[in-house]
């Protein structure tokens, strides 16, 4: 049994070393991108990187271990573009203010060096998980529902004509009783 553990210790290690590797990998590809960015003023091989670990994120079983998020905020941060996203698909345009702010050749080593010390694993962190609580959720769609019926009633809301908000009451009231006592 000590046998086993051990060969599962060391496997342990071993996956965490390559994982970190393969993060160190990508962020050294990223400081390629953001420097092809410096010189070509292109953006595109940023867009096309974080479109395939969008597109990974939404197949609901990446087993990546790189966050769309954090290389998204690390190029916007650093390199030089700035994400949107029209009709459902990713956009990408230059933040060509800020690249031109930097024309002192020993600015932009700075923030060349900034960049590669501030890797895009460390730059945003993992949202931590937090545990989904239906009556907290309960709670706070029917005080939003009350809130908007009293914005909607004071005139702070204006509905387009021939549309309502469907709040039906008899259900708001069962909701009510459901979390009194919560």
């Amino acid at each position: 049994m000590a046998k086993k553990l051990n060969a599962i210790e060391t496997a342990s290690v071993l996956i965490a070393k390559n994982v970190k590797a393969v993060g160190v990998e990508i962020h050294n590809h990223l400081v390629v991108i953001m420097t092809d960015i410096v010189k070509n003023r292109n953006t595109g091989n940023a867009a096309h990187f974080l479109s395939l670990l969008i597109a990974n994120d939404k197949e609901g079983n990446s087993k990546s271990v790189v966050r769309a998020d954090a290389v998204k905020n690390w190029l916007e941060a650093f390199g030089f573009v700035r994400f949107g996203n029209k009709d459902g698909k990713l956009t990408d345009k230059l933040n060509g203010k800020a690249l031109d702010s930097l024309v002192d050749p020993k600015e932009m080593a700075a923030h060349v060096r900034t960049a590669k010390a501030n890797p895009w694993y460390n730059y945003t962190t993992a949202k931590p998980v937090v545990p989904f609580d239906i009556i907290e959720a309960i709670k706070s769609a029917v005080k939003r529902a009350e809130d908007r019926e009293t914005k909607v009633a004071a005139g702070e809301i204006v509905l387009p004509a021939g549309k309502v908000d469907n709040i039906p009451h008899d259900f708001l009231d069962a909701l009510k009783v459901l979390i009194a006592d919560k």
